[in-house]
């Protein structure tokens, strides 16, 4: 490391394609690991994705296209591992979500992002 540079250990591989039909959330759907997850929203999606999670963030409007709304029923029928990769790869993610949101934030993320399609 040169001067100055601090180390950081890469973020564990997200599951390949082929893969996040079977991976599963290693976290509870329990009330404190949701409200954890709102916390986490707010940290990394609520400017694109808005409050209620329909794609209507001050950031999110000037987007071509605009944000997903996470209400979607497709969302529903996305494993886990579906749902993470499209949190931190879908259109207009990548490569930045991956790069942005700590690995320790991630599945809290996918069990909040779960709230809106109910």
């Amino acid at each position: 490391l040169s001067q100055g540079a601090v180390y950081m250990d890469p973020a564990p591989p997200l599951p390949s394609e082929a893969e996040a039909g079977s991976v599963r959330n290693p976290l509870s759907d329990t009330p404190e690991n949701v409200a954890r997850g709102a916390v986490y929203y707010q940290y990394y999606c609520v400017f694109c994705h808005g409050e209620t999670g329909n794609g209507d963030g001050l950031v999110g409007e000037s987007y071509v296209p605009t944000p997903a709304d996470l209400g979607q029923a497709k969302f529903a029928t996305y494993s886990d591992g579906e749902l993470l990769r499209a949190c931190l790869l879908g259109t207009g993610h990548a490569p930045v979500l991956e790069r942005v949101v700590a690995p320790e934030h991630r599945w809290y993320l996918v069990l909040y992002a779960r709230q809106f399609g109910q």
